[in-house]
């Protein structure tokens, strides 16, 4: 569950940068937005819209 402290963060048009580490251990840092789904899921995609 997402606290209701934090849902105005996904009210509006927000990004996050999401942290991947691969194979060889360089991390890869990706820019996405996000949004939620009923206080429960956070939503990541790579595209607006």
């Amino acid at each position: 569950m997402i606290p209701e402290s934090h849902l105005d963060s996904f009210e509006s048009e927000a990004f996050a940068h999401l942290l991947t580490v691969m194979p060889d251990g360089t991390p890869r840092v990706t820019p996405v937005w996000v949004d939620h789904e009923d206080a429960e899921y956070v939503l990541l995609t790579s595209s607006h819209g």
